[in-house]
């Protein structure tokens, strides 16, 4: 048998910022941005705040599992994290998956990550287009999204408007799912509630299986499937 080949890797997470730094945070982000895009592997991050809610998430993607471990263990890396849990943040949560292949078939975790590009921002009649077909995921076997271990959005999903790099359209919208199988959520992709969205924009989906850490870190759940924080305020 011959050895698996790697494959991008996703780390998607978010936090729940401190509203009077946010502001702050925002600014040193855009800062840190050449740092995270110059990194061996980069691939792409993105990121937005959940709606109705005070959490944000992000995502960011490396060729490698190992590109995204050394990112992990840089010294500016580690210095923004320490900042964040200090000044800007109140908690986050930090989750890892690999890319599936096209074909691929699995059952565990499974994160649908689907974006829509578009030229201009969602209409009202939009908007109200895509929570009508997105109400009908829950009879899709969709797994709730969830934040820290035992909290959840006020959606099972996440839609949001995203600051992405590198930019491939004016817009970027992006939906977020979980799903226990491959089949489950395939089951939803070719269902004509998701046709309603993807007619709304050029869509470009991927799904990816969550994988445990394979090292010691700060947080770590005792499965390993997430690392988690929380201020003890």
């Amino acid at each position: 048998m011959s050895e698996q080949q790697p494959t991008v890797h996703i780390l998607e997470g978010g936090f729940r910022p401190r509203p009077e730094q946010l502001a702050a945070y925002g600014k040193r982000h855009e800062e840190f941005m050449p740092t995270v895009i110059s990194q061996p592997g980069f691939r792409e991050t993105y990121g937005g705040p959940i709606a109705d809610g005070p959490w944000w998430f992000f995502a960011a993607k490396f060729d490698t599992l190992e590109d995204m471990e050394r990112w992990h263990m840089h010294r500016a890396h580690t210095e923004v994290q320490d900042l964040a849990r200090k000044t800007w943040w109140t908690a986050y949560y930090i989750r890892k998956g690999r890319l599936l292949a096209p074909a691929e078939s699995t059952t565990g975790t499974i994160l649908s990550e689907t974006f829509i590009l578009r030229d201009t921002p969602f209409s009202s009649d939009e908007q109200n287009h895509v929570q009508a077909a997105l109400a009908q995921a829950s009879g899709f076997s969709l797994v709730p999204y969830e934040t820290v271990t035992g909290e959840q959005v006020q959606t099972p999903y996440v839609l949001s408007a995203v600051g992405i790099a590198p930019q491939q359209a004016p817009v970027h919208y992006v939906l977020l799912t979980y799903w226990r199988s491959t089949a489950d959520c395939l089951r939803w992709q070719g269902s004509d509630a998701h046709r309603q969205i993807a007619s709304l924009g050029t869509v470009r989906s991927s799904l990816f299986v969550m994988i445990p850490e394979r090292k010691s870190r700060m947080g770590l759940r005792a499965d390993r499937m997430q690392r988690e924080w929380v201020a003890k305020e």
